[in-house]
């Protein structure tokens, strides 16, 4: 799903917008109520990453192991799925979900479980017909996870680079075409 170019594109904005925390540590920092969000629109294609807090999801950040908890992991593996619950755009560039991924390390091996703070992360793929008439792109994050209070967001596209923060009465990113 993941362009390399895309990829290290978004990486060399995030480490020049964050500083030498993520420069150090290749992550950035864990901060409850704040998330991430990487979007690259490369021709048609459309692809978002979203990295938060468990904390924020699911209430806690420990590895589930009763069922209670396993379940909470689930349902919210089930709610970063619906990709178009999520993610809303203009009518006009007709952009259609191709792909969902999501993980978290409170369910999942150890390797993503750093330090006790148990993340989720997901991905997604849009096709969009129109690409220039995006205009717009509401997230729906902050709805269906309310402990989220920021989103860090980092928008490259083929004319622009450019990094926002999201709020949940400020939840919409504004494409330049």
């Amino acid at each position: 799903m993941r362009n390399n170019f895309a990829v290290m594109i978004c990486g060399l904005i995030a480490l020049s917008l964050a500083g030498g925390v993520q420069a150090q540590s290749g992550h950035a920092p864990h901060t409850h109520g704040e998330g991430e969000l990487s979007i690259v629109l490369d021709g048609s294609l459309l692809t978002i990453d979203v990295s938060l807090p468990g904390a924020d999801v699911v209430g806690f950040e420990h590895k589930a192991k009763h069922e209670e908890d396993i379940n909470k992991v689930r349902n919210a593996m089930a709610s970063l799925l619906a990709a178009d619950k999520l993610f809303q755009f203009q009518n006009s560039a007709a952009c259609e979900a191709i792909e969902a991924k999501a993980k978290s390390s409170l369910i999942e091996g150890d390797e993503d479980h750093d330090h006790g703070h148990g993340d989720f992360d997901a991905e997604y793929a849009f096709r969009c017909a129109s690409p220039s008439e995006i205009g717009e792109l509401t997230v729906k994050l902050f709805e269906i996870f309310p402990s989220l209070h920021e989103l860090h967001v980092v928008l490259v596209t083929g004319s622009t680079q450019s990094a926002t923060t999201l709020k949940p009465n400020e939840n919409i990113i504004r494409f330049v075409n």
